[in-house]
Formats: structure tokens, C-alpha cells, sequence
């Protein structure tokens, strides 16, 4: 089984547990957008696109799992790196890496890491995307205008 594969199991697990169908439907769709985005922005920028697509995958994925969405960049680092960890697929800097972009991907205002940026990034993407009639909110305003600017 590929590494993209076994996270995606796990993060389907997860997902199944939602009972709600509206909401799975929503996380399932939130989780492999960004996913889809951060894999396309990595390539861009010539990062790895598998940890983008990673990255994406698990990005939220406390929220998902418990229903609760307060302080949950940091809890899904926390099930990333279980994730990966128990996956024995992924190097230790790899995990590292992952998991920083995880942590920090709430915190759009701060510069991170350029894999933190690419989650950064594919969150807003998605969430401007998602209903292109909604404005993006004033948190993403001035990220989603650089990102239109890099991609024209």
C-alpha cells in the first residue's frame, strides 16, 4: 500500500464515524479539497506533493473525529503524528514536517515553513472556492489576493 493510501484509510476510519451524513459529506469534502489543493501548490512551488496532499488530508482531522473545533490545529498534529508514526512509512523529519504544517495552519496571519504556507494556502483556497458567491472572510482576504495573484 502507497503512504497517500494508508492515510487516506485512516482518515476514512475517521470519518465513518460520523453518523450525520451532511457532515461526513463536509468533512469528507473539506479534508481531500485541501488535500487536492495542497498537492497542485506544492507542485507549483516545487515541494514534495505527497506530504502537501498529507498534510491536507489530516489537517482538521480532530474537528472531524470529536465534533469540536476549539484548539484543533494542534490536537490534529497530535493524531498526525500517531497517524504517521504508526504507519511506519514516514521518516522522522517527515512526521516533523507534516505535523508543523498542521499545527500552524490556523495561524494564517504568521509566516511558517514553506510547507505550512502550501496548507495555509489550499485551507483558503478551498474555503473561497467552495461557494465562489460568499466573499472570503476578512482572516483569508489578503492571503486569497496573493494567491490570485500567483496563480493568473
Amino acid at each position: 500500500m502507497d503512504r497517500i493510501t494508508c492515510v487516506q484509510n485512516y482518515v476514512n476510519r475517521l470519518l465513518d464515524t460520523i453518523s450525520d451524513p451532511g457532515e461526513h459529506r463536509t468533512a469528507a469534502v473539506h479534508l481531500y479539497g485541501v488535500a487536492g489543493y495542497a498537492c497542485l501548490l506544492c507542485l507549483r512551488r516545487g515541494l514534495d506533493p505527497e506530504l502537501g496532499t498529507v498534510c491536507g488530508l489530516l489537517h482538521d482531522i480532530s474537528t472531524y473525529a470529536t465534533g469540536d473545533s476549539r484548539q484543533h490545529a494542534g490536537r490534529s498534529a497530535g493524531m498526525a503524528r500517531s497517524c504517521l508514526k504508526g504507519s511506519g512509512m514516514f521518516t522522522q523529519e517527515e512526521i516533523s514536517a507534516v505535523c508543523n504544517a498542521v499545527a500552524h495552519h490556523s495561524d494564517k496571519d504568521a509566516q511558517h515553513e514553506p510547507l505550512d504556507e502550501v496548507l495555509k494556502d489550499a485551507d483558503v483556497i478551498h474555503h473561497c472556492l467552495h461557494n465562489p458567491s460568499h466573499q472570503p472572510s476578512e482572516k483569508d482576504a489578503a492571503r486569497w489576493q496573493r494567491l490570485l495573484d500567483e496563480l493568473r
